[in-house]
């Protein structure tokens, strides 16, 4: 069908193309312009000179002449040819041909010299190459030479047969030569540089050096190699001067990935493996993961952990079946835990506006010589009609072993609901009117209570109407149940707002919500929670650098202490690259036992980016304690022309941080070291010397904690109570 349209469309389009006008064929699959064009019908072919563009989806193909094959859908371009894949320019000589496949989108390039930029790489890769191969997923380079440096003089430079590029994934070369500051170094049957953001914990190819608490004097390696089939990965060799030698390979294959690691000496058995596969199976979507731990120095040494999950999945149609096991254990001193779960969730669709689905979740839990086994099934039946949606639900948990979960879930045995809303019933001539209604009637158990229970709810999502400047926003509902053990409970919601615009970038806010239930009910889950609270906000952007922000509430339900606290907001923004913001929160109840202060906190942020200047700071002062929560500043600031510092210093939540680097910038490549002294609840002192490809991602010390978390330091967006700082960024 696309061939038929593309051909109907060029032979449409040939008096257009002739005057060099562009020509849409039905759909915007493409878009021609060219200069002289005539068909020839022999050979069904459009040839086209003079200059021609083609766009087609997120390609953009520019040649001197080309021509078009109608039967196999190939467009052929020629001198001063460029194509735009959407996410690279490739551009090529007066020598240069361009083949291009219509109904796959696969393209061959000959004599082409570009700037590529895979993702997960942080800068282009510099190529000349005598022909690429691409396709949506992969790029395939033949007899090429690469660089992330200026491609006139590069520090390094990679001369290879062939380039495989897989986008966040890898980059492999093929009979590989590397030049190094003009010196050849070694020639390599394959190449891999791996480009995952995910795994960046080492630079590729360059050993590490330093020296940290856990493992004294350390080297580490990453020895990569690559097979047929797509196949690649990297053996990993550390000498480490306290807990021995560890070695490791992570291999990445077309269905997955699979690494173990072993420290063997001092480390006392330390191993860690992980899988990750997929493939189908007995016409299965198969997905099957797994991870070993024991005795990890980064973790917790003399514990073990270990877990292993299958997932299969088939859709066929109107039919959707999902299998799912899970095992997993874990030993640390005396306490073991071992788990096990099976689930079958079986769905089908039998009109347009019905599906059924039903589920059988299995699971067995054992811990301190106390096991349980547990089945719960759900049953759900959905059928949607020109006025009302009907739905049948049930779920039931079965104690096979021992005592029910902690968590036991709220059971339906059954719920039958009716859903519609007050158009669909024909009691509104529009969809303006948005009430919601709900019908139900059932029988729960929850927390040993069993009832039946009736309930009727309509609602009025909110709703913004524009009243000159000021916005005005409504909505409400009720809600009505009724229960087997004489009880009953209702309750109205209501919610009102006023937003009213002062001058250009000033307004003020007040809103009013209120839920009100009355009676009782046998369940918790179901009781609603009772609030009546008025809140205000006003917005002062005086010029545009400043903006200040406050806001307040009253909570009429509370007889304590009914004032919220009344949250302040600062930012100062004189020109871009520099950023003060302040948040501040401030108790107008009085104060409680052991309060030295009506300020809850006090936050400060400062981003600085002037230039190649950057600085982070933040604070967190706690007036009860009178002790900061958090102070921290991160600052990243060049040392004349080739040289930067980067630091980190402060503390969060009684954890102390230091970390210095010194860096040299060596054109596309860059020499550190990094010094740390950590302090709190984990200690780390040492240092780290690495030379890195700067276009590679590596995990970066500075911006995360001791345990993997992120930092964040610095003026991002800060919210709070509804009152929003945003973030233009930088």
């Amino acid at each position: 069908m696309r061939r038929a349209a593309l051909s109907i469309a060029l032979a449409l389009a040939a008096s257009a193309l002739a005057q060099g006008l562009p020509y849409t064929p039905p759909g915007n699959d493409a878009a021609f312009r060219g200069g002289l064009v005539h068909y020839e019908e022999g050979a069904r072919h459009w040839i086209a000179s003079d200059g021609v563009e083609i766009r087609y989806r997120e390609y953009v193909l520019k040649a001197d002449s080309g021509d078009y094959d109608v039967d196999a859908q190939i467009a052929t371009l020629r001198g001063g040819v460029s194509l735009d894949t959407g996410r690279n320019i490739i551009v090529g000589g007066d020598d240069a041909v361009l083949t291009f496949h219509f109904p796959d989108r696969k393209w061959t390039f000959t004599n082409a010299i570009t700037d590529i930029q895979p993702q997960g790489l942080t800068e282009p890769v510099h190529v000349r190459a005598e022909s690429l191969a691409g396709t949506r997923t992969e790029l395939t380079l033949h007899r090429v030479r690469l660089t992330t440096c200026a491609p006139g003089q590069p520090q390094y430079e990679v001369s290879a047969r062939d380039v495989t590029v897989e986008p966040d994934k890898r980059i492999v070369a093929r009979h590989a030569t590397t030049t190094l500051f003009g010196r050849r170094l070694a020639t390599v049957a394959a190449l891999v540089l791996p480009i995952r953001r995910e795994t960046a914990d080492r630079p590729p190819v360059v050993p590490t050096f330093g020296q940290s608490t856990e493992e004294g004097f350390f080297v580490k390696t990453n020895l990569n190699y690559a097979g047929a089939n797509r196949q690649s990965g990297a053996v990993r060799l550390d000498v480490m001067q306290k807990q021995g030698l560890g070695i490791g390979v992570t291999h990445d294959y077309r269905e997955g990935e699979a690494s173990v690691y072993q420290v063997l000496g001092k480390g006392g058995g330390n191993l860690s493996a992980n899988l990750r596969h997929a493939q189908r199976l007995l016409g299965f979507d198969a997905a099957l993961n797994g991870e070993l731990r024991r005795n990890s120095y980064l973790y917790l040494p003399g514990s073990s952990s270990r877990n292993a999950t299958l997932a299969l999945n088939r859709a066929r149609q109107a039919s959707n079946t999902g299998l799912s096991f899970r095992w997993d254990a874990t030993k640390s001193g005396a306490t073991n835990y071992g788990g096990f779960t099976a689930g079958l969730a079986q769905g089908y669709r039998y009109s347009a506006k019905g599906n059924a689905t039903v589920g059988l979740d299995y699971t067995r839990r054992s811990a301190a010589a106390v096991s349980t086994k547990e089945l719960a099934s759900k049953v759900d039946v959905a059928q949607g009609f020109s006025a009302v949606d009907v739905e049948v639900a049930a779920n039931h948990l079965s104690t096979l072993a021992g005592e029910a979960s902690v968590y036991k879930p709220v059971e339906r045995l059954p719920e039958l609901s009716l859903k519609s809303d007050v158009h669909r019933l024909g009691l509104a001539a529009t969809k303006s009117a948005p009430i919601t209604l709900q019908l139900a009637t059932g029988a729960f158990e929850a927390n040993g209570v069993k009832s039946g229970r009736q309930l009727f709810e309509a609602t009025a999502p909110n709703r913004v109407w524009t009243l000159g400047g000021a916005k005005l926003n409504l909505g409400g509902g009720f809600r009505q149940a009724i229960y087997s053990s004489q009880s009953a409970l209702y309750s109205l919601t209501g919610a009102i707002g006023v937003t009213q615009p002062i001058g250009h970038s000033s307004d003020v806010n007040l809103s009013w919500a209120v839920q009100a239930p009355r009676g009782y009910t046998p369940f918790i889950f179901d009781r609603p929670y009772a609030y009546n609270t008025l809140t205000s906000s006003v917005k002062v952007g005086a010029v545009h650098w400043l903006e200040l922000r406050a806001g307040a509430g009253y909570d009429f339900k509370n007889n304590i202490t009914p004032w919220r606290d009344v949250m302040g907001f600062l930012k100062i923004e004189p020109r871009d690259g520099i950023r003060l913001i302040t948040d501040v929160a401030v108790n107008v109840n009085g104060l409680g036992p052991g309060e030295a202060s009506h300020f809850r906190y006090v936050n400060n942020a400062l981003r600085l980016r002037l230039g190649r200047f950057h600085f982070d700071g933040e604070s967190r002062y706690l007036p009860a304690t009178r002790n900061f929560g958090r102070i921290l500043g991160n600052l990243d600031t060049p040392i004349g022309r080739q040289w930067r510092v980067r630091a980190l210093a402060g503390t969060d939540s009684g954890q102390r941080y230091r970390r210095v680097m010194l860096a040299k910038d060596l054109g596309c490549l860059e020499a550190s070291v990094a010094m740390i002294d950590d302090k709190g609840w984990r200690t780390e002192r040492g240092f780290r010397v690495m030379l890195r490809i700067k276009a590679f991602p590596v995990a970066d010390p500075f911006s995360t904690g001791m345990f993997g978390e992120s930092l964040d330091i610095g003026a991002p967006d800060i919210s709070y109570g509804g009152v929003t700082g945003q973030d233009r960024g930088f």
